[in-house]
């Protein structure tokens, strides 16, 4: 869950943050991830965190953490943010709504959420396969790509999980060539990745417009 909301700040905010922003960021950081564990747990969708991140009093969540009872520290420092001070928690959500933002979008929501008659995209199954996956997204207000970086760590933390069943290494070597990876991939952890991926099969290239 943590993994996936710095997907999503990277993606919407960007990567850089100091000083007091950086408390509300991060702050904020920490709220939607722990609204990604509550709707994973409880099996809603991801749509359902929008909702609960545009509405600071909506206890939901912490009824969810609660009930499990397998996350007790994550239930109470969500439960301290919601019990801050106004003006703290409202600026704390407010950057919350920020990182969620392509979640309202309905031309996206239809893609992460479970709809009749949709075939599931299932990410250790494609990484078993010799298909090709095609990953969009563009600049501008309308752009998904907090969805499409999330899509393309998760197919990548298959392929990892799959070379270790097979002693460390893919059978058949991945190759991900990320065209304008700058607007469509915007993972925090993509330039940790490129020497140890290697060594597992896993061939990334990134090519960009411009070094900026």
């Amino acid at each position: 869950a943590m993994a996936l909301a710095d997907i999503f700040k990277t993606a919407e905010m960007g990567a850089a943050s100091e000083g007091d922003d950086a408390f509300f960021s991060m702050g904020g950081r920490d709220i939607f991830a722990h609204l990604l564990l509550a709707a994973a747990i409880s099996d809603r969708p991801i749509s359902d965190v929008f909702l609960w991140v545009s509405d600071d009093n909506d206890r939901t969540p912490i009824e969810i953490l609660s009930e499990n009872g397998e996350w007790p520290l994550v239930t109470d420092a969500l439960e301290a943010r919601y019990n801050t001070v106004d003006v703290t928690r409202s600026g704390l959500f407010a950057q919350a709504q920020q990182m969620a933002a392509s979640l309202g979008r309905q031309a996206a929501s239809k893609w992460v959420n479970p709809r009749p008659n949709a075939r599931r995209f299932n990410p250790d199954d494609f990484v078993r396969s010799k298909a090709t996956l095609y990953v969009l997204s563009k600049e501008g207000a309308d752009n998904a790509a907090a969805l499409t970086t999330a899509l393309t760590a998760a197919v990548m933390n298959a392929a990892e999980r799959y070379g270790e069943e097979n002693g460390g290494r893919l059978p058949i070597p991945l190759v991900a060539p990320l065209d304008e990876a700058a607007n469509v991939v915007r993972w925090p952890e993509l330039p940790k990745l490129y020497s140890h991926y290697g060594s597992r099969s896993i061939i990334l290239m990134t090519i960009l417009q411009s070094y900026a």
